[in-house]
């Protein structure tokens, strides 16, 4: 049954017999929104009034996720009889795809570098707008299939049984699950590999870092650029966000900016009459009557003032009983100078306290460093990219919080907190990975990475 699917699109993207069932099920709640045809752009509007809920004409990596599983779930809901969340599951599988998606879409048009009305530093390089929407649709089924293809390799098999997000030599190579496994993905760097000499050789140009080992970033970066050098379908949809691709050659009708009908980000968001709240929020004048009679009642509360602060719901002081409520617990203080109260969550809690001692500035902290980046760092190289950092936090977790009963009452605890926290990840790499001074030289043995591109041991602590 397998053997006989195949799927063309628009974007250049030809998914062959050699992807799995899930990419097929995950594909077809994208798709249509990726295409250039009037159905396309119909589900398009549909989809993005769903993935920009505040009508500001921008969505964060966040507010897209939230789309992506809410797409999923409508589409393949809870089973009543067997409790799977099948949804949820698929939405969890392909997750490492959606910030490539993510990244290649906002950057399709030009930034005029202003920061956005009511937030401290944002520009609209950081959202993808409306008129992005359906290259990050498009981008999300390409990632997709990157990902299913590598992750049939890593571990030996579909699924992320026995995956740890990279691929050895000896993955590449295997007999039944190695690259033989995904020649028919789609992908012109699979499709040609014609013996084992032949992908001996395309293992050490994706390795770019030279490390011994594939991560993701460097799988998707070789299969999109192969697409760009042979000049494929997909490949100049690929480079639409790159400088002197599609995008700088004016695209063509149905791009993506003939659909927003702008150029520029700054100047789509400009037409927006925006109402700012304290909190950062900014309602455009897209959304609903309803939306904003709601939020006329409750906004005045959350307006930092002492009007709405010193008043209760309906105006009054506040009550000698509240003033008598019992104080709450002092805030748990660490070295960095972060508080966390007790209104926080226990998962929270449960994921600091396994990687705070790390960060301490203290003789015990520094031995348990010494271990952590052990793991983090497993070709020795000194430098840890975002995904083995990734890798290493998702594998303290499980260790620390292990997988617990079977069938429909297994629990994973661990892999539950990697998930729940994984936004934060990227902000923490690269906030870390800045903090030595970068000379500019590239590192031997990567084509253009320079130490910049990578947290240190020294920067392991931050």
């Amino acid at each position: 049954m397998m053997k006989a699917m195949f799927a063309k699109f628009s974007s250049g993207l030809s998914v062959g017999k050699s992807a799995s069932k899930d990419l097929f099920d995950f594909m077809a709640c994208f798709q249509l929104m990726g295409e250039k045809t009037p159905e396309g752009e119909a589900a398009r509007k549909i989809g993005f009034r769903a993935a920009d809920p505040n009508g500001n004409g921008l969505c964060s990596l966040a507010e897209l996720e939230t789309f992506v599983l809410s797409t999923l779930l409508a589409k393949y809901p809870k089973d009543a009889k067997t409790k799977v969340e099948k949804g949820k599951n698929l939405w969890e599988l392909f997750r490492p795809s959606y910030i490539k998606a993510f990244t290649d879409a906002k950057d399709y048009k030009k930034d005029d570098g202003d920061v956005i009305s009511g937030t401290k530093s944002a520009t609209a390089d950081d959202f993808v707008s409306k008129g992005e929407f359906r290259l990050f649709c498009a981008y999300l089924c390409i990632y997709a299939s990157m990902y299913d293809a590598f992750s049939k390799i890593d571990g030996g098999g579909e699924g992320r049984g026995g995956d740890d997000r990279k691929i050895d030599m000896a993955e590449w190579m295997a007999k039944d699950a190695g690259y033989k496994g995904v020649k028919e993905h789609g992908f012109i760097g699979l499709a040609s590999i014609k013996d084992a000499a032949s992908a001996k050789l395309v293992f050490e140009a994706m390795d770019d870092n030279g490390g011994g080992v594939l991560m993701l970033d460097e799988w998707c970066d070789y299969l999109k650029k192969k697409e760009i050098e042979a000049g494929t379908k997909l490949g100049e949809t690929l480079n639409e966000e790159e400088v002197g691709g599609a995008a700088a050659g004016g695209g063509g009708g149905g791009g993506a900016a003939a659909e927003s009908g702008s150029s520029s980000k700054k100047g789509k968001a400009a037409q927006r009459p925006t109402k700012v709240y304290s909190s950062g929020l900014i309602v455009g004048a897209d959304a609903s009557k309803e939306l904003f009679d709601f939020m006329d009642l409750f906004h005045p509360m959350a307006e930092k003032s002492p009007k709405a602060s010193d008043k209760g719901d309906k105006g009054e002081a506040a009550s000698p009983a509240a003033a008598d409520a019992k104080p709450k617990k002092p805030p748990k203080v660490y070295s960095s100078g972060l508080e966390v109260g007790p209104d926080a969550s226990k998962d929270l809690f449960n994921f600091m306290d396994l990687f705070h001692p790390m960060a301490e500035k203290s003789p015990e902290a520094e031995k348990l460093r010494e271990e952590g980046f052990v793991t983090a760092d497993p070709n020795g190289n000194g430098l840890c990219s975002l995904a083995e950092l990734e890798t290493f936090v998702l594998k303290s977790l499980v260790t620390k919080f292990p997988k617990t009963g079977k069938g429909n009452a297994m629990m994973e605890p661990g892999k539950d907190l990697f998930d729940a926290f994984r936004p934060c990840y990227i902000r923490a790499f690269t906030d870390a990975k800045d903090y030595e001074k970068d000379t500019g030289e590239k590192i031997e043995g990567t084509k253009k990475a320079t130490a910049d591109d990578f947290v240190s041991k020294k920067e392991f602590r931050l």
